[in-house]
């Protein structure tokens, strides 16, 4: 890092190239603070300032969108400029390189309106059909969500949740095997 960085940060810690996330305490949580990629020969620039702010709890129903994520490991939250067909985006996403990956979540917290069953569709794709994520409430599985690019998951019903009413963390867990690079931009919860 260079003289200014030095002069204004102090280093918090490292982690290994194997681990995505990383725990603050509380003096550190209210501070700003930024990420250096360090090897044996190179230093990154350091980041832009992260800074913490409170955890957007999202109501359902309603969409749960991915950039109020809480917690993610393994996933990338990556912002996507405006292009002529479609408006900026903020996306989780992840590229996988073909071999078998551990698996990857992310974590939201919502507030359930109401309990009872909800139709749930979703905005994503991936390089690959089948088994696309795990939905889980708490412990609690929900559904084995499927990814077939022939059917648009925005507005395709095929899928069914029972919510219990209150706060709770909404979890997605990603497991793929093989080369696949996918994305998630919102979830959608319509009581039925």
């Amino acid at each position: 890092m260079g003289k200014y960085f030095k002069n204004h940060y102090s280093k918090i810690t490292s982690v290994p190239n194997t681990q995505s996330s990383i725990k603050l305490d509380s003096v550190t949580a209210n501070a700003s603070f930024r990420v250096v990629a360090v090897t044996n020969k190179l230093t990154s620039l350091p980041s832009n300032v992260v800074l913490f702010s409170e955890p957007v709890i999202q109501s359902i129903p309603g969409k749960v969108e991915a950039k109020y994520a809480t917690k993610l490991h393994g996933i990338l939250l990556e912002k996507r400029s405006a292009k002529k067909d479609r408006p900026e985006r903020i996306q989780l996403s992840k590229f996988l390189d073909g071999y078998q990956q551990p698996n990857n979540t992310a974590t939201f917290k919502v507030n359930v309106k109401e309990s009872g069953v909800y139709q749930f569709n979703y905005a994503g794709s991936s390089a690959q059909s089948g088994t696309f994520f795990k939905l889980w409430s708490g412990h609690q599985l929900l559904g084995d969500i499927n990814y077939d690019p022939d059917v648009d998951d925005k507005s395709s019903n095929r899928y069914q949740v029972y919510l219990e009413k209150g706060q709770h963390d909404l979890q997605i867990t990603i497991q793929r095997e093989g080369f696949d690079w996918w994305t998630l931009n919102w979830l959608k919860f319509t009581k039925r």
